[in-house]
């Protein structure tokens, strides 16, 4: 069990661990204190690689899809004349909900 423990923890990616776990014989493995404290070891480095793979939710995190404001503080180009942010000239507004 030890073995696994060192292969599952020294994997990169969930799916490496996964293959480790896999080796080993639910029948073969006695019950004892020591025996559960390894596969706690071992489902916590699981855990750590599910962990990382995972997407983060966080919108200000590093390689957010939020583009970042422009630098020293210049303003963005205006909108073209007619673009859905700013109606054209003469047109009606939009009806609000």
């Amino acid at each position: 069990m030890n073995d696994v423990k060192r292969v599952v923890c020294a994997c990169k990616e969930a799916s490496c661990a996964d293959r480790a776990l896999a080796q080993l014989e639910k029948s073969a493995i006695p019950r004892s204190p020591k025996t559960r404290e390894v596969a706690k070891e071992i489902f916590d480095c699981r855990a750590r690689l599910e962990e990382a793979e995972r997407p983060t939710t966080d919108p200000d995190a590093e390689g957010s899809d939020t583009p970042n404001p422009p630098a020293g503080g210049s303003k963005a180009p205006a909108a073209a004349a007619g673009s859905a942010a700013e109606p054209a000239a003469g047109a009606a507004a939009p009806a609000k909900p």
